[in-house]
């Protein structure tokens, strides 16, 4: 009788709970009813308390309050709003919040958080608030995607886990118009890895996407961030860039422009053997290189409605550039290794400054259906154009005679690609848990290369041979997609896709009369699972298909001497390679991220070095058969003594197999190899204004296609001081065998070759400096659990 009083008891004492546990929605807006993110939002009784932060749209929720609870909401630059509020008398349990301005200013702020983490979306990897993240502060966005742990920075352009090939970069969900060196960290929203791009995205890069996602109308007026530096290695190099941002209610502007003065020094030695002929050489190779370059860029965004939303992106880069190579030559026999000649070439390469031109028209409009549905199609122009000019002098010594001329020849190149392109996707949300996304893409390239060639006697004396050659090639890809996603609960979520391409190109060789005729149509599936059991348990499987098509500078057929028995001549035969990714994620406590990718690729290429007819090496891309790869990554995040010690670890394995061929060479390879990462990030101040960090790489022997790379380890200290306006950087790095010979794995073949290559290490000096019509920022640091899961 007892028992059942006190459960009676406990069940009315719950009901009474439940009762007066209240869920109500809110927005913070300013007087012109502009949307605030990252209002804190404080809910708190004589018990109770809580705190929460809106979102990009303004928007909060709270959550198992009590009816009657006092409230505070506070934001950078604004006015704090306190009110005791009754939760139930709220119309539809919703909450508006005006905030006025504070002319209140202050003179530094300090700016404590999480780094942030990426976490798995349906078909992504993505990481939010990035502009929190503490290593933000005082760096671009290229420094920042080193401290993403998915992402490899080692060889410069930021590559998804094991991918051998960087990935492309998108800003705002478009093709990339300026330089991520040229963005602040401090700008950007979102970054999104795409490492298996689903139907929307298509063929834009077997390496994958990153999608870096800018901040809209953070402040009013203008903000200018200038950064300079300078970076020793065998040549000292000079760069400057300075980003622009301005921000009203209905514009948004952002610009860059930037600028580089460069030096390039490299040493090579290559060793050629014909094992049927007995005969060999070795080439001692000086490369010297000088680069003036300029990259300026323009994006405006205008709103004249809260519907509708007009895009104009122009960039515009070009570079001056300068190269002279001289390479000697040592000709000999294999057995005896006496010398039975020599020559010495000197090349000297000038391209002219020629500015190269991208624009692109966007128009947004978003659907009056309560559910941010929206229609958007781009406009892309753009135009490229490259000139070469090349002298070649090369004498030639066999035995004691005197040298004689064997090569002198003047050569101009040129190269112009003129491009459109006109996409329109629509995004229609029937509600929260039903997406389709569906578009059509159409793009078309027009490029023309020209050859004028004349080789001489002597300096002196008329033409002996000259030539021209022209290649004229059109290239058109048009392509329908459609893709569903289903939100089906809290814990399990799908994205089905389709994209329908077709691709067809032709061209003409003018010597050769060779013509060039190749159609395509290819009908790529696209799936995507998202499973979450747990809040600390992120379960993925991604499956993509796609084509890539070679780069239209692959598909010039001439020659481009970098010494007397060495060339460059690529391939207008090159055809289009179809590949299929299957890609298992799991992520775990936030920290840890298990990923299993497979690649199949069909009709691959690569770069061969092989000898022609008259026994000097070519150097070309060709199609050679199919590759396979299954790469496996384990990354830890890991934050140590109240956040001031951040460490990111990846341990990764794969094995690839080739096999086909290509001339004369059979492709047959299998391979096993290992690669570590590991970066420490190091606040030594309380204040996070001394930022170290130590960065060290290591890969194992891999075998590619044609060439086996030795085991390499590099080492990267870099220290940072942060002020409250600038910023000052110090970086030295170094590969620790910074003498690292490649050599080929060619199959039955009577030919091989080796190459050794010089590194030298590199010191670097940045300053960053921050100026303009800005309101103080003033957050305050919490430990509340909250704050932390949504910063992170």
């Amino acid at each position: 009788m007892h028992m059942k009083i006190i459960s009676l008891l406990l069940a009315a004492l719950t009901l009474a709970l439940d009762a007066n546990s209240q869920t109500f929605t809110g927005k913070v807006v300013d007087k012109s009813n502009t949307p605030l993110e990252n209002a804190y939002i404080t809910v708190f009784d004589s018990i109770y308390h809580n705190t929460y932060i809106t979102d990009s749209r303004g928007d909060f929720e709270v959550s198992d309050c009590p009816d009657s609870v006092n409230i505070i909401v506070s934001h950078i630059s604004f006015e704090r709003w306190t009110e005791a509020i009754s939760v139930s008398r709220l119309k539809d349990h919703y909450l508006k919040v005006t905030l006025n301005s504070s002319d209140i200013l202050l003179d530094a702020v300090t700016v404590k958080g999480n780094q942030p983490v990426m976490r798995k979306e349906i078909g992504k990897f993505a990481m939010d608030k990035v502009y929190l993240s503490p290593y933000a502060k005082g760096t671009n966005t290229l420094t920042f995607l080193k401290f993403v742990a998915i992402l490899n920075t080692t060889s410069g352009a930021p590559k998804i886990l094991s991918k051998s090939e960087p990935a492309q970069i998108f800003i705002d969900g478009r093709p990339a118009t300026m330089p991520l060196n040229a963005i602040p960290s401090r700008n950007i929203d979102r970054i999104e890895v795409i490492a298996t791009p689903g139907a929307e995205y298509g063929n834009q890069s077997k390496g994958g996407i990153i999608n870096v996602i800018l901040r809209r109308g953070v402040n009013d007026g203008l903000k200018i961030v200038t950064t300079i530096g300078s970076s020793q290695s065998y040549y000292n190099n000079q760069n400057a860039s300075m980003f622009l941002s301005y921000s009203t209610k209905k514009l948004n502007i952002t610009s860059s422009i930037s600028g580089t003065n460069g030096k390039s020094y490299n040493k090579s030695i290559s060793q050629y053997n014909f094992l049927d002929t007995n005969q060999a050489y070795n080439i001692n190779n000086i490369y010297k290189g000088e680069n003036y370059s300029v990259n300026a860029s323009f994006n405006m965004e205008y709103r004249p409605s809260e519907n509708q939303t007009w895009g104009l992106s122009i960039s515009s880069v070009g570079s001056n550039k300068k190269i002279n190579r001289s390479a000697n030559t040592i000709y000999y026999k294999i057995d005896n290794h006496i010398q039975d000649s020599s020559s010495r070439a000197n090349i000297e390469e000038r391209s002219p400054f020629k500015p190269e031109l991208s624009t692109n028209l966007r128009y947004e409009l978003n659907l009056d259906d309560g559910n941010n549905s929206k229609i958007e199609t781009n406009l892309y122009y753009g135009y490229t154009t490259n000139v070469y000019d090349i002298k070649l002098v090369d004498d030639i010594t066999i035995g004691d005679l005197e040298p004689v001329i064997n090569k002198n020849f003047n050569q101009n190149t040129s190269n112009s690609i003129n491009y459109l392109g006109l996409t329109s996707k629509l995004v229609k949300n029937f509600n929260e848990d039903n997406i389709l996304k569906t578009g059509a893409n159409l793009y078309y390239f027009d490029m023309l290369s020209n050859l004028s060639y004349l080789q001489l006697i002597t300096d002196s004396k008329p033409s002996q041979l000259s030539e021209n050659n022209s290649l004229i090639y059109k290239d058109f890809t048009g392509t329908a997609y459609a893709s569903y996603d289903r939100y089906w609960s809290d814990i399990f979520e799908t994205s089905i896709g389709v994209r329908a391409e077709y691709h067809f190109s032709d061209g003409l060789e003018q010597n050769t009369n060779t013509y060039v005729d190749r159609s395509d149509f290819d009908v790529n599936p696209y799936f995507s699972i998202l499973y979450l059991p747990h809040d600390d348990h992120e379960l993925s499987l991604d499956l993509a298909s796609s084509v890539s098509h070679p780069a239209l500078a692959k598909l010039v057929p001439f020659r481009y001497y970098s010494s007397s028995n060495e060339y460059v001549k690529e391939n207008q035969n090159l055809s289009s390679s179809p590949d299929v990714e299957l890609m298992f994620s799991y992520n775990f406590f936030a920290d840890y991220t298990l990923a299993v990718d497979y690649l199949h690729m069909k009709n691959s290429w690569t770069d061969f070095s092989i000898p022609d007819q008259d026994g000097n090496i070519i150097t070309t891309t060709a199609n050679y058969g199919n590759s396979q790869s299954v790469d496996l990554s384990f990354i830890v995040q890991k934050n140590f003594f109240n956040r001031r010690w951040n460490l990111n670890a990846t341990a990764s394995t794969s094995y690839s197999q080739d096999k086909g061929g290509y001339m004369d060479v059979i492709i047959d390879n299998s391979d096993w190899s290992y690669s570590f990462r590991l970066n420490n990030n190091i606040f030594l101040s309380k204040d996070f204004s001394w930022l170290a960090t130590l960065s060290y790489n290591a890969s194992s022997q891999k075998k590619f296609t044609t060439v086996d790379i030795p085991a390499m380890q590099s080492l990267v200290f870099t220290l940072q001081k942060n002020f409250s306006n600038s910023s000052i950087s110090l970086s030295a790095g170094s590969r620790l065998n910074n003498l690292v010979e490649i050599s080929s794995n060619l199959q039955n073949s009577n030919y091989n070759y080796s190459k050794t290559l010089r590194y030298y290490p590199t010191v670097s000096l940045s300053y960053t400096y921050t100026f303009g019509n800005e309101k103080v920022r003033r957050v305050y640091t919490k430990s509340d659990n909250n704050i932390l899961n949504r910063t992170n």
